[in-house]
């Protein structure tokens, strides 16, 4: 019994101080902001204020309410924005294996994928669910892509 207290204490402590690595996606430290995309017709049925693109609405989410959000909207695409010089930082921390790099109009832009997000695609055949677009001020990332354009 007192084996499993200790156990159970140093468990805690241990993630207290975030020596166990997180595996939610909203976890990522200095969110600037964050987009959901969902069907225009869920937006409106749950009266939230959007940009409609096409059949897509996209909808802007408080930091504070990402995860309670995402359960409860299930979006097609969650697009997250932080400052320049996070890329690195992203990576690491979703533990990324990378599928493609490329560069484009002088945006890098680097497919991979994570177990930390559960939906994926193929592109070129290759198994993705992030993409992470490093532009002039910021860096996007996109699970599984960027629907909101960048």
């Amino acid at each position: 019994m007192k084996k499993l207290a200790v156990f159970l204490i140093a468990g805690v402590l241990i993630s207290l101080v975030g020596i166990i690595p997180s595996d939610n996606i909203f976890d990522l430290k200095g969110i600037e902001s964050a987009k959901f995309v969902m069907t225009a017709e869920a937006a409106q049925n749950e009266e939230l204020d959007f940009v409609q693109s096409g059949a897509d609405a996209i909808v802007e989410i408080k930091q504070s309410e990402l995860k309670e959000k995402y359960q409860k909207y299930s979006p097609k695409s969650v697009v997250l924005e932080f400052k320049k010089g996070k890329t690195q930082y992203i990576t690491d921390f979703l533990n990324l294996s990378l599928a493609s790099e490329q560069e484009i109009d002088g945006m890098k832009i680097i497919y991979g994928y994570t177990s930390f997000y559960k939906d994926s695609q193929y592109i070129d055949g290759k198994k993705i669910n992030v993409m992470i677009v490093e532009k002039d001020d910021c860096v996007l990332v996109g699970f599984p892509i960027i629907m909101t354009g960048f």
